[in-house]
């Protein structure tokens, strides 16, 4: 078996966040731009992210790019012909058999996965994941394009070359195989704390058990074997979760604060007026500390048996958030410079019309979080990336790094005004819906009528199921 590229400066296993997600949308220039892209980039490292040939089964921001902010009206508020291109996009990894020119990636997250497929999944368990749905009509797998979302993504990532020899490859298999100078592990948000944020689900952050693990025990799986991995890999930075309350998906109902909290908050992305409780939202901030803290023992015990605690980084995203936190403070100063007149927070992503722009268009409120209003923006993860590399005290220019990141992401340098016509009539539509004229539950099937609040709530299931 030979392993190409030995020893390489960084590595990378998680989930959607260090991939590189945004907008709920997995693509090849996306993962360039990932946090650890950036950091990795600044430091002049070669890093090589998956260069997927398409996007995995569609990009939401394209898809509202589509529409007329000027023509469209709540009976035009679906995402048309959305199903079929799903479809189309399907047909072409299951047919075309793609591969890469490399090898193996560097950067091994996988957006949708959970803690255990760190260690549990494989090019072979994907494979099989994707032929049990494929056993059905391909139109019937729109039901299931969340399993085949994950499934079509982690076979590319983990075996782009489709060698034999790798099909059983998780990802910290290859990382023992490989042995980078550094290793960054960023992952645990799809266990629940990514559905309280984008849904208001009131429930634990650690939900799910694989082969008897629970939540807890996968993080104990994962810091056991890490903590086993040589001395030729001298730095392992862990990633712990962010503040859940600062994510834009929920906004705050007024202007009042609380102890740096609003009464209130609403789900900003679909047309219900239910509210979730400051108390309950004071909560799950208290239980994503209480886990970060859990998470961090975890590790630090297994590394302390192998006498290798040493080279643990954690940065505290908690921590990361709450300084950026905007939305809930009302701190001018939480606002993130992008230059002298350009700044971005974290409420909801807000446009103008501004024809002194070089679009006719800018972006005036939000722009650290993605449409989604839970993964960060291209400008959003080059903010991590600077705060990572500050906690590593590695060299870098912040100001250059925001900008090109700013210009790079189309969703902040071309604002797409489309999105605020459809945040506009899910407004119109919350008291209909509250008086039961407009049914927000999701079909059980992406359809071409289907409504863009419950076209997204669809697509959000590869994080919220």
């Amino acid at each position: 078996m030979n392993i190409a590229r030995l020893n390489p400066k960084l590595m990378v296993v998680g989930d959607s966040l260090p991939q590189g997600c945004r907008s709920l949308t997995v693509r090849a220039s996306l993962c360039a731009q990932s946090w650890p892209a950036r950091l990795a980039a600044a430091q002049g490292w070669d890093f090589v992210p998956p260069d997927h040939p398409w996007e995995v089964l569609f990009d939401l921001e394209q898809e509202i790019r589509r529409l007329n902010p000027i023509l469209v009206a709540p009976s035009a508020l679906s995402l048309v012909g959305l199903p079929e291109r799903i479809l189309d996009n399907l047909n072409l990894w299951v047919a075309a058999t793609p591969k890469s020119l490399h090898q193996s990636f560097d950067n091994l997250a996988i957006a949708g996965s959970e803690v255990h497929h760190m260690y549990s999944g494989s090019w072979n368990t994907f494979f099989r994941q994707v032929q049990a749905h494929l056993r059905t009509d391909l139109a019937a797998q729109l039901d299931h394009f969340s399993d085949l979302h994950i499934a079509i993504n982690g076979q590319y990532v983990l075996n782009p070359q489709k060698v034999a020899d790798f099909d059983d490859f998780a990802p910290l298999d290859w990382v023992e195989r490989r042995q980078p100078e550094m290793l960054v592990v960023h992952s645990g948000h799809n266990h629940g704390l990514f559905k309280f944020g984008f849904l208001g689900k009131n429930q634990s952050i650690t939900q799910g058990e694989y082969n008897g693990k629970n939540y807890f025990q996968q993080w104990q799986e994962v810091a056991e074997r890490i903590a086993r991995l040589p001395a030729a890999v001298e730095r392992v930075v862990i990633v712990l979760l962010p503040k859940v309350s600062a994510v834009a998906a929920l906004q705050p109902v007024s202007d009042l604060r609380e102890d740096g909290y609003p009464e209130a908050y609403r789900v900003r992305l679909l047309p219900t007026s239910l509210k979730i409780d400051r108390s309950v939202v004071v909560q799950a901030d208290a239980q994503v500390r209480e886990v970060n803290s859990t998470i961090r023992d975890l590790f630090i015990e297994a590394a302390n048996a192998t006498q290798t605690a040493h080279r643990l980084v954690f940065v505290d995203t908690y921590q990361a958030f709450d300084a950026i936190d905007y939305k809930n403070r009302l701190n001018e100063t939480a606002r993130v410079r992008v230059n002298a007149s350009q700044f971005i927070d974290n409420r909801y992503l807000d446009g103008e019309l501004d024809f002194a722009a070089p679009q006719g268009k800018r972006l005036k409120a939000g722009g650290y979080l993605s449409i989604d209003g839970m993964h960060p923006s291209g400008a959003g993860y080059a903010d991590l990336a600077c705060r990572v590399m500050a906690e590593l005290n590695l060299p870098h220019d912040r100001d250059a790094i925001m900008q090109h990141a700013f210009d790079q992401d189309r969703l902040l340098s071309n604002y797409p005004l489309e999105l605020d016509a459809l945040l506009n009539y899910v407004d119109v539509l919350r008291p209909f819906n509250d008086a039961n004229w407009f049914a927000t539950d999701s079909p059980d099937r992406l359809r071409d009528h289907t409504h863009f609040s419950q076209a997204i709530k669809q697509l959000a299931k590869l994080f919220t199921q």
